[in-house]
């Protein structure tokens, strides 16, 4: 039986819930992930963490392992739910890219039968429970402070308090992009760099800075949420998220349907609109980035979220923009990276991130 400290890593997103036991080095044990329940609201998606937590403590199925098994567990009625819904409007777009074909959950049966196996050497050891997810996010409180329409009534939630008080284990939540940039900091591409900024391109533009090895969440936890920025058309996200992308290509085709997958496949082979509107997006970022670059200074640009898989394609083209708009005294001392973690870069980045505050 395993005596090394395991964690339990949640990464919450408005399409998945990717979740793993890692070890204290950030080596993934078990992982897998479910659909978030994101149009049933906060509390669906709460009472999914929960559920999952339980299953690895319990070593039980969980309801990552397969979609129809979401119900197996279910938090207790009785008890309060730590859940105040703010009805502000939430207009935040979330980060998580939607631009290429959506995949299969990655569990199936047969791996959870597996999964169930490995719990019986891990539970015990476990030493704490790391959240990733969307939304603003309090990291001193662990609560969700303002979140998008894609999750309806999450803002409000606190996932720190409920999870120690019931589990009686240490808890750390922080926001996803800041989770992502900071494990690129720590072990990935921004290693060795004192000042990164990170940033995930999906549906829309998610921002993040690490400084010395930590996020700048800035006065109100609400630092590098460079999606809202205006350029001269728009918000960023507006103009230059991946999903602008997809509705741009589909609308200048007639009512075809397109996806990020095609529109790349179509512009490698010679289409004009697929490289006019590739072209488009990768100016406006190069556009926004400089204007990011301009205020904090960078070492490192690291470029998270699907599109940026298609390296080959996107990478030259955002750095030609970003020369065009940037000074030379800052452009030769910026590099542009890839995200080096793109599936896991969330679970990684909430341990360290929980870690940290273990230290404290």
């Amino acid at each position: 039986m395993s005596s090394a400290k395991t964690y339990i890593c949640l990464d919450i997103g408005g399409t998945y819930i990717k979740h793993g036991l890692l070890t204290e080095t950030g080596e993934i044990l078990i992982k897998g992930k479910i659909p978030t329940r994101a149009k049933e609201g906060g509390q669906a998606v709460f009472e999914q963490a929960v559920e999952l937590v339980e299953g690895y403590l319990e070593k039980k199925k969980t309801s990552a392992i397969s979609e129809k098994e979401t119900d197996f567990l279910r938090v207790d009625r009785e008890e309060p739910f730590p859940v105040s819904l703010d009805e502000r409007p939430d207009t935040e777009k979330h980060s998580e890219s939607d631009f290429i074909r959506q995949t299969q959950v990655e569990t199936d049966l047969s791996e959870a039968d597996e999964i169930a196996v490995e719990m019986q050497d891990h539970t015990g050891k476990i030493s704490g429970i790391a959240i990733s997810t969307a939304g603003m996010v309090d990291p001193a409180t662990g609560t969700i402070l303002h979140a998008s329409d894609a999750i309806p009534g999450y803002a409000g939630i606190s996932y720190k308090v409920y999870m120690e008080e019931h589990f009686h284990l240490p808890c750390a939540v922080e926001n996803d992009v800041n989770c992502a940039g900071l494990a690129e900091s720590i072990s990935g591409a921004g290693k060795g760099s004192r000042i990164n900024l990170c940033l995930t391109v999906g549906t829309g533009i998610g921002g993040c800075l690490v400084v010395d090895g930590k996020v700048f969440h800035g006065a109100s936890n609400s630092a590098c949420e460079v999606g809202y920025m205006h350029l001269a058309t728009g918000a960023f996200q507006d103009e230059a998220a991946t999903s602008v992308l997809v509705r741009r290509v589909t609308e200048r085709k007639k009512a075809e349907v397109w996806d990020g997958f095609r529109i790349f496949e179509a512009a490698k082979a010679g289409d004009p609109i697929c490289q006019e509107e590739l072209d488009r997006l990768a100016d406006l970022l190069g556009m926004g980035i400089a204007n990011i670059c301009f205020v904090i200074n960078p070492e490192r640009i690291i470029l998270g979220g699907g599109i940026m898989e298609q390296e080959a394609y996107m990478k030259p083209r955002i750095e030609a923009a970003l020369e065009k708009y940037l000074v030379p005294q800052i452009w030769k001392h910026t590099t542009v990276c890839m995200a080096a973690y793109q599936n896991n870069a969330g679970m990684l980045g909430a341990l360290y991130h929980l870690q940290a505050e273990l230290s404290r």
